[in-house]
């Protein structure tokens, strides 16, 4: 038995042969934009966390000097 494997590669090495790559296609429209919102909520909660900590580190270093 001779197994003969099959390739989706188009004809610029990469996708299949009407040219689109999978990763082309996985990340395009809906997907996309979903993406951007996600990266935007992460770096909001970044910022804010580090705001919260500075200030907590501000509450203590003042609480400190007064006692």
């Amino acid at each position: 038995m001779l197994i003969v494997p099959t390739s989706t590669r188009g004809p610029n090495g990469g996708g299949n042969a009407n040219g689109n790559s999978p990763d082309s296609l996985a990340n395009s429209g809906a997907d996309s934009a979903a993406n951007g919102w996600i990266g935007v909520t992460a770096l909001g909660l970044v910022i804010g966390g580090l705001g919260l900590a500075g200030v907590s580190l501000r509450r203590r270093e003042n609480a400190r000097t007064k006692a």
